[in-house]
C-alpha cells in the first residue's frame, strides 16, 4: 500500500535520523556531507517519478561520490604528470594513464 502522499526527500532523510546516532563522530560528519550532497540533487530526485525516494536518494549520493572520485582521479593524474615533468626537466611529458580498480 502506498502512502497517501508522495514521500519527499525530507521524509526520507527523517526516516534515517537514527542512523547517525550509531556512527563515530568523524563518520557523522561524512553522513551529513552525503545528506547535503543528496539535497543538491533534490530536483532530480523529484523528477525521478518515484513514489518513494529511497532509491533516488541513494542514486544522488552515489552520483555525488562518483563525481568526487573523478575529480580525485584528475588531480592524481595531474600530480603524476607534474612529478614526471619536474623529474625529467621536460616542459611536456607523456605519462601513463592511471588505472583504478
Amino acid at each position: 500500500m502506498y502512502p497517501s502522499k508522495p514521500y519527499t526527500l525530507d521524509d526520507e532523510i527523517e526516516s534515517w535520523k537514527g542512523f547517525p546516532w550509531a556512527l563515530r563522530k568523524e563518520d557523522v560528519e561524512v553522513w551529513e556531507r552525503m545528506i547535503r550532497g543528496a539535497r543538491e540533487y533534490e530536483y532530480a530526485i523529484k523528477k525521478s517519478g518515484r513514489w518513494l525516494t529511497t532509491e533516488p536518494f541513494f542514486i544522488a549520493i552515489l552520483f555525488m561520490q562518483y563525481k568526487t572520485i573523478r575529480s580525485l582521479e584528475g588531480e592524481a593524474t595531474n600530480a603524476v604528470r607534474a612529478s614526471w615533468t619536474h623529474r625529467s626537466g621536460l616542459s611536456a611529458c607523456k605519462t601513463p594513464k592511471l588505472t583504478y580498480f
